[in-house]
């Protein structure tokens, strides 16, 4: 049992590298997804089918486009920093 305990923490111990790039940004998108669809799954008082994707992807776009509007307002913000 410890053995495997020390293999769990062994993968913990050092993060994952992720590169920063920007195709690196899409895996925004699933966890946008996941995010919205457990949301609704959890909110929505009628499950009907046609609803809930309707209200799933109403809420990935608000996700993602809020997301979108902060990315430009840090990207003005670091713009104006770099020229002072």
């Amino acid at each position: 049992m410890w053995n495997s305990c020390y293999i769990l923490a062994e993968l913990f111990g050092q993060p994952l590298y992720v590169p920063t790039n920007a195709l690196s940004l899409l895996w925004a998108l699933p966890i946008c997804l996941s995010i919205a669809v457990v949301y609704k799954a959890i909110k929505l008082e009628t499950m009907r089918p046609w609803i809930f994707v309707r209200e799933v992807l109403l809420l990935f776009v608000t996700i993602i486009g809020f997301l979108s509007v902060v990315a430009a307002g840090l990207l003005g913000i670091s713009c104006l920093a770099g020229q002072f």
